[in-house]
């Protein structure tokens, strides 16, 4: 049984390693898009296009990168939460 728990705390850890990676990835998901979204405001803006259609990149970068954001919380939240209610049983 000790054999299984350590192995449960180990598994535990390696999901919570894989937390803060994931808050990693978060700079980066909303970073390059924010970016690129930044980029193309600056191009549209100067090509004479009309401010909310120039801002319309920024728009959708942002609900794009908290999607994906959401998405990837809630698989790694999930298997934690797994692993945890086996260490408990």
């Amino acid at each position: 049984m000790e054999h299984t728990r350590e192995e449960l705390k180990k598994k535990r850890e390696h999901y919570r390693t894989k937390m803060f990676r994931l808050m990693l990835e978060v700079v980066f998901i909303f970073g390059i898009p924010a970016g690129l979204a930044g980029w193309a405001y600056t191009y549209l803006d100067g090509r004479g296009v009309a401010p909310f259609l120039a801002l319309s990149p920024l728009f959708v970068a942002f609900v794009l990168s908290w999607i994906i954001t959401l998405y990837r919380v809630k698989v790694v939240s999930k298997q934690l939460k797994e692993v945890e209610d086996e260490l408990k049983a």
